[in-house]
């Protein structure tokens, strides 16, 4: 790799996906160098603290809770986007056709 880019990974493999969570949610803004183009080099990564839990299981537990909140969001999203697709088609409907005698 070189400095603009990073291969982060856990010692312990069952821990990846939380090192991922708090990495994704951390703030980094402070820890950014570089004038017009911002980056987060060696340095500062190698410097960045996470706050974990001691116990592996239980680290482990919070990183499959924020799993499935995601999975429950991008679903949502797609619900949301699906039903706003419906919105515009009917709305083009009514305010070409208008509604019929029956109500339709």
């Amino acid at each position: 790799m070189n400095n603009h880019a990073h291969v982060i990974r856990s010692r312990d493999p069952n821990f990846q996906n939380f090192l991922f969570y708090s990495l994704e949610h951390k703030d980094i803004r402070a820890d950014i160098v570089g004038g017009t183009r911002g980056k987060l080099n060696l340095g500062q990564l190698k410097n960045l603290q996470i706050v974990h839990p001691v116990n592996v299981s239980e680290s482990i537990a919070i990183a499959e809770i924020i799993r499935s909140a995601d999975d429950v969001i991008r679903f949502q999203r797609t619900l949301i986007s699906k039903l706003e697709m419906i919105r515009r088609g009917l709305l083009n409907d009514l305010l070409s056709s208008g509604i019929d005698e029956e109500g339709w």
